[in-house]
């Protein structure tokens, strides 16, 4: 057997006099010669925005669990609900709700998710349960406390038909808490 060469760039095939230098980059800086944002400073740009937006929503979700200190327990609660609602709908209206979400946060939402079998079909008490596995064991929440201050964020950044179509797809028991954590927070 032989070996194929292995093919060189074209400068690899220059004399080391006719090398062109490589180029080295300011990584701190985020404008080129022209103030042109170049593409790896339009990425951070992109990125820190992101982070911001999520930022803010975890941020939203500890204010109403009035606990600003643990944006690890906002985080889970704000995954775990969302998990809840995803899987309970239908699935063009998962997909509209997430279209409404920050760009992390969209992917988080879709995180595990299978399209088969969707709704799945459970009530307050199996909800209840997702929402405390996905708090963990060390969590100082109720399901019933998360479910609420997660509800009252996307209340904020959801459109309202949006969650009017979420709504209208739960049992009555859901429906119950639903309205009852908006009820509270109107008071």
């Amino acid at each position: 057997m032989s070996n194929p060469k292995k093919e060189l760039h074209w400068f690899e095939r220059l004399p080391k006099e006719e090398k062109p230098e490589r180029r080295k980059t300011d990584t701190n800086t985020r404008h080129n010669k022209r103030g042109d944002l170049t593409m790896e400073n339009r990425v951070n740009v992109n990125l820190e925005k992101y982070l911001v937006e999520t930022g803010q929503w975890i941020d939203e979700v500890a204010t109403h669990l009035d606990h600003t200190e643990r944006k690890d327990w906002a985080f889970n609660a704000l995954r775990s609900v969302l998990h809840v609602i995803r899987d309970r709908t239908i699935t063009e209206e998962a997909f509209q709700l997430s279209a409404q979400l920050p760009m992390l946060l969209r992917g988080l939402f879709f995180e595990g998710y299978q399209l088969s079998n969707k709704p799945e079909k459970f009530h307050l008490d199996e909800m209840l349960n997702r929402i405390e596995e996905g708090m963990g064991p060390a969590s100082d929440f109720t399901p019933e406390q998360v479910f609420k201050a997660v509800l009252l964020v996307l209340n904020d950044h959801i459109s309202k038909g949006e969650l009017n179509d979420i709504y209208a797809s739960m049992p009555k028991d859901i429906k119950s808490i639903w309205d009852e954590s908006l009820k509270e927070h109107a008071a």
